[in-house]
């Protein structure tokens, strides 16, 4: 009987024993279960570039297109494509025979009549150069007002332009106060509930905390909203100013039209006073004559390579007959969307990269960015959703392996530091004591458990790019695991790795 007892005994021992380790197991499967899950990527170290992208077609930045106005036919064509030729050097020459035999025949009419009209001519050459005198000074005092307004303006030195930007300024800074002071009030309410919950702070308490939470939205909402009116004021004031610039251009450019228009009219004076002379309409005949037998030898405006010949032997002369290039020299023309524009500053470096040449990155320089955006025929900004500024990039590798219209992709460098350590962007995390924070894993032993355990490390940051910020500080190096997102973590709690 006794026997019975122990072995019923030690099967109760077995069950319960059995119970307690499996509910412990079941426990620690629960722990697990309930831990956040965080993401790490490793601290980088080494250099950081900070660029805007663009792309951009491969052209020569010495191309001349050789035109003929002339009727007659080609007589001779003295070069062929590819063929590299010097500046002044004959390409073509066209068949003159007829405007010789025309030269000659005006000649001999000029010979046959001379008269003269010296004093008319002298008065109507005086009237005319005090008419350039004249208008030249009020060209020059129009060309003044466009150019100190404009200057104003685009050096943002203008008063109106001034005291926007301290709006905006001002409105910005009480935007910050004002999300600083939600966070605040926010946490605190936070922390309110929670010690609610806990039965340590009365409901009382719980809702003063909620009323100041919600004054503090309020505040926020206000200081977003005259913030962003001083930023639509800002802008409303550059539109003005500058249509203020286009008008004083327009005055400027009328100006000129009428000067020019009046100096021509004092001209035209002259000139009809010189036709008194009957030999000048034969003088004025015989020089253009000339100037086509001149203009009929087709020669080399520049030094470059022949990339392209239309003229034909026996074809008329007229129109487009050569592109001449200079290979040797290339350059890069791009847009620069306006949110760039401010930070693309001609000297810059630039990384240039194409298909035909592969991973080979081939140094640029940025030659110029248009001061205004792209303008149509009438002068007048283009409006599009997008503005973008012209901009030119010379290629600085003289065997880069370009081609003239070749695509590319290029990098403009804005800043860059070498031998930093830097983390993604969206791992930066504010801090209220030492502004910057990053979080990191540890593993803690504790027991017979290994934890992985978060833990902060206040930092200060640098130079930052789209996806990337230098960071420094004491505790930090090359490969340290950071949380990716550090909104999932805080610091001090046990996380699961993923």
């Amino acid at each position: 009987m006794k026997k019975k007892w122990f072995i019923v005994f030690g099967i109760i021992l077995a069950v319960v024993a059995v119970l307690y380790f499996v509910g412990g197991y079941l426990a620690q499967s629960a722990v697990e279960a309930i831990k956040p899950t965080a993401q790490t990527t490793e601290m980088k170290y080494g250099l950081l570039i900070k660029s805007v992208g663009a792309s951009g077609v491969v052209e020569s930045d010495k191309t001349y297109n050789v035109y003929s106005t002339l009727s007659f036919s080609v007589e001779r064509v003295f070069v062929e494509e590819g063929q590299y030729v010097n500046k002044g050097e004959v390409l073509a020459k066209l068949d003159t025979e007829s405007l010789e035999l025309d030269i000659r025949q005006q000649v001999a009419s000029l010979k046959n009549t001379e008269t003269t009209a010296d004093t008319d001519i002298s008065s109507k050459l005086k009237a005319y150069e005090n008419a350039v005198e004249r208008y030249a000074l009020n060209e020059e005092s129009s060309k003044r007002t466009y150019d100190l307004l404009a200057s104003q303006v685009r050096s943002g030195a203008h008063p109106e332009i001034v005291s926007a930007q301290n709006s905006v300024d001002n409105a910005k800074l009480s935007l910050d106060n004002a999300i600083a002071d939600l966070e605040n009030k926010q946490k605190g309410h936070d922390d309110n509930e929670i010690l609610y919950n806990l039965d340590e702070i009365s409901l009382r308490t719980l809702e003063n905390s909620f009323s100041t939470l919600e004054a503090a939205q309020r505040a926020h909402e206000n200081a977003q909203r005259a913030y962003d009116t001083a930023v639509t004021n800002q802008q409303n004031v550059g539109k003005r100013l500058n249509d203020e610039v286009e008008t004083a251009r327009k005055n400027y450019e009328s100006t000129k039209v009428t000067s020019n228009q009046e100096i021509e009219n004092a001209k035209w004076q002259y000139d009809n006073a010189l036709t008194t002379d009957s030999t000048e309409p034969t003088k004025i005949s015989i020089e253009k004559l000339e100037k086509q037998l001149r203009d009929s030898t087709i020669t080399a405006p520049i030094s470059g390579t022949i990339t392209k010949v239309y003229a034909k032997e026996g074809s008329p002369g007229s129109g487009l007959l050569f592109i001449i290039e200079d290979l040797q020299s290339l350059e890069i023309v791009t847009k620069v969307k306006e949110y760039d524009a401010a930070s693309v500053l001609p000297g810059m470096l630039v990384i240039i990269k194409s298909d035909a040449t592969g991973e080979r990155e081939i140094r640029g320089t940025v030659k110029s960015i248009a001061p205004t955006s792209e303008k149509n025929s009438a002068g007048v900004a283009i409006a599009a959703n997008v503005v973008e500024y012209v901009t030119i990039v010379t290629v600085d590798e003289p065997d880069s392996g370009l081609k003239i219209g070749m695509n590319t992709r290029l990098s403009i460098v804005l800043e860059h530091r070498d031998n930093v350590l830097y983390v993604p962007y969206d791992s930066i995390a504010e801090d209220d004591y030492f502004g910057y924070k990053l979080y990191t894993i540890d593993e803690v032993i504790e027991g017979n458990r290994t934890l992985n355990r978060v833990r902060a490390i206040p930092v200060g940051v640098g130079l930052e790019t789209e996806f990337s910020v230098e960071v420094f500080g004491a505790g930090i190096s090359k490969g340290l695991p950071i949380v990716s997102d550090p909104t999932t973590v805080e610091d001090g709690i046990e996380v699961k790795l993923r």
